[in-house]
């Protein structure tokens, strides 16, 4: 539902992402694309479309990511 088209619809230094949703949600592609190029500040993810334990994810490794475990509530 997000990608490229509408990250750059909110094209500002600014912004910040975040998704407590689904990992589906957003094109993880374009957002490491758009966090590189700096379209936007930076980006929190509660959930992944892929796994963390791969270790070539590339959202890992940019430093204007924060990735947080999403805890269930009891």
């Amino acid at each position: 539902m997000i990608g490229e088209r509408e990250l750059k619809m909110v094209r500002k230094k600014t912004v910040y992402l975040v998704n407590t949703a689904r990992g589906e949600l957003i094109d993880e592609a374009v957002l490491v694309k758009a966090l590189k190029e700096v379209w936007m500040a930076g980006a929190c993810l509660t959930c992944l479309r892929r796994s963390l334990s791969q270790p070539d994810s590339k959202l890992l490794k940019l430093e204007n990511m924060i990735i947080t475990p999403l805890r269930e509530h009891t």
